[in-house]
């Protein structure tokens, strides 16, 4: 071992330099250098119920929120194409039921008279308010329609009682413009019947 030790000095310093490697880590030395338990990797996603009611402008549209989308821009046909995919496409009752109600506000829209709900338009919502059941998750926006229907529909029905009494009073006017002037025509042919 003496002639081992004198004729590798390399051997003597890799021997304690792994001597050295085995002595314990100093009390001083940080803890980031001490090893501990490994992380756990987390993609740090939206849960499911997040990615449901998200809002993002980046997300997929259906055909319903693109009809949605269209209709709020001034295009009613185009709304109303995308409004009858989406009912070909989707076959749960809530789908239908959407679609339903965004094609007969569509067709409220482009009635000749807009303001005026015929009784058509009122059958029609009619049946689609019955269909709707508690339970069904439907499109937040094809709820606010199903409501401006309603103010449309009591807005139309104020329309026509106030043309009716717009007529009534009407009539009552041209009475009494021909009761004024016979009543005229009377004391002026018994004025000039008087004078001598």
């Amino acid at each position: 071992m003496k002639a081992l030790v004198n004729s590798s000095p390399i051997i003597i310093v890799i021997t304690l330099l792994a001597l050295a490697g085995c002595t314990s880590v100093p009390a001083d030395l940080p803890e980031a250098a001490a090893p501990g338990p490994t992380p756990e990797l987390t993609l740090n996603l939206p849960s499911r119920e997040a990615r449901k009611s998200c809002d993002c402008q980046e997300r997929d549209q259906t055909f319903l929120e693109r009809g949605f989308a269209v209709l709020a821009m001034g295009d009613p046909e185009e709304a109303l194409a995308y409004f009858e995919r989406y009912k070909r496409v989707e076959n749960s009752l809530e789908a239908q039921w959407e679609a339903d109600m965004a094609i007969t506000w569509v067709g409220m829209l482009s009635a000749a008279e807009p303001l005026v709900v015929d009784d058509a338009m009122r059958a029609s919502y009619e049946r689609l308010v019955d269909r709707l059941q508690p339970e069904m998750q439907v499109h937040s926006t094809t709820l606010l329609l199903r409501d401006a229907m309603v103010s449309m529909q009591t807005m139309s029905d104020r329309i026509a009682e106030l043309e009716a009494t717009n007529s009534g009073l009407r009539e009552d006017l041209e009475k009494r413009d021909e009761a004024i002037k016979r009543l005229r025509d009377l004391t002026l042919g018994q004025s000039r019947a008087t004078r001598p």
